[in-house]
C-alpha cells in the first residue's frame, strides 16, 4: 500500500470515527492520522476505544496499559451481546 494509500485510509477512519483492532502489543501501524501527522495512540485513547473510563489503566507504566486495553473486550459489545442472549432466553423461556 502505498503512503498516500495509507494517509486517506487514516484520514477516513478518523473521520468516521473507526479504529482497527487495539492489540495487545502497540503494533507500528496503530497510528491516526491528525492535523497532516501521523501519532501514536496515547492509553486514554485507547481506553476510549474499549469504552473503558477515562484513566481507567492509570497507575501503571503505559506499556502496561496499553496490554491491559489490547488483552481486553470493548465493555458495550459485550453489553450489548448480553442484552441479545436475555432477550433471547427471556423470548424462549415465554414461548414454552
Amino acid at each position: 500500500i502505498s503512503s498516500n494509500s495509507t494517509t486517506y485510509w487514516a484520514a477516513l477512519c478518523l473521520w468516521l470515527k473507526i479504529i482497527k483492532t487495539i492489540k495487545k502489543y502497540l503494533p507500528k501501524d496503530q497510528k491516526v492520522y491528525q492535523d497532516k501527522r501521523c501519532r501514536k495512540l496515547t492509553p486514554l485513547e485507547y481506553e476510549r476505544i474499549q469504552t473503558l473510563p477515562d484513566n481507567y489503566t492509570q497507575g501503571v507504566a503505559d506499556t502496561h496499559r496499553y496490554n491491559g486495553c489490547g488483552d481486553g473486550w470493548t465493555v458495550d459489545v459485550i453489553v450489548h451481546i448480553l442484552k441479545v442472549i436475555s432477550l433471547n432466553l427471556n423470548k424462549e423461556s415465554q414461548d414454552d
